[in-house]
């Protein structure tokens, strides 16, 4: 779905946009031309609803062209981009789901350096201990481009470290990005699961950890989620 929005809005920024454009001054001119060379041959009231009409076709196409621009982009983002910020994101998406929310929002997951192709086993684990499936097993992190930077309506960081690394390379997305905990108006750093892990051992333990993590993700969402639904409000 990622690679999707982000190859879509490629094309509709190098293309469609202007064809799009160009295409409505064309179709508004035309139909203009038209009226003009009957206008006089028809009644006052035919007039008014040909008018009439030429205003609504316009006005349709705006609000198309601004429904579009109020689609909203979240990103989670965390240092390796394999486990905290690909649980978030799968948490937040499953909670729209429960809640029926039809806002537009895409969601990502996204790293400051990829340390992986894939999502750590253990996250994987976790998201499929709480919602019974593996909904991480083609997930692939990336790192997060100035381009996703430029066109997130929020960017959530877990933790102080990678809050300062994201502005110090970014700092232009201070005034839409916050620390996850802060944003939702708890203090402290999501701990990076692996940190405690180090990541090389499949064990009880290193599940546990990453399952307490992705639960500790979960809760605040669930509690707090209408500070999302405010800040992405459409």
């Amino acid at each position: 779905m990622e690679h999707i929005y982000k190859i879509w809005n490629k094309i509709w920024k190098d293309v469609f946009s202007n064809v799009f454009a160009l295409g409505i001054v064309a179709l508004i001119s035309t139909i203009w031309i038209s009226i003009g060379s009957f206008l006089n041959s028809i009644t006052l009231i035919n007039k008014l609803l040909i008018i009439l009409g030429g205003i609504l076709v316009t006005a349709f196409f705006v609000l198309v062209l601004i429904k579009r621009k109020k689609d909203k982009l979240l990103i989670y983002v965390s240092y390796g981009g394999t486990c905290r910020d690909p649980m978030a994101m799968i948490i937040t998406q499953k909670l729209m789901e429960e809640k029926k929310i039809e806002k537009k929002w895409t969601i990502f997951g996204r790293a400051l350096h990829c340390s992986d192709s894939k999502a750590h086993y253990a996250a994987k684990h976790a998201i499929n201990t709480i919602y019974g499936t593996d909904l991480l097993s083609s997930y692939k992190p990336q790192t997060i481009t100035k381009e996703e930077c430029e066109k997130a309506d929020l960017i959530l960081v877990m933790s102080r470290f990678e809050l300062y690394s994201l502005l110090k390379s970014h700092p232009y997305v201070e005034k839409k990005t916050y620390k996850f905990k802060d944003f939702f108006g708890f203090e402290g750093d999501i701990d990076d699961p692996w940190q405690d892990s180090r990541g090389y051992i499949n064990d009880n333990k290193t599940l546990q950890i990453y399952l307490n993590c992705a639960n500790e993700m979960k809760q605040i969402i669930h509690e707090r989620f209408e500070y999302l639904t405010n800040a992405l409000s459409i």
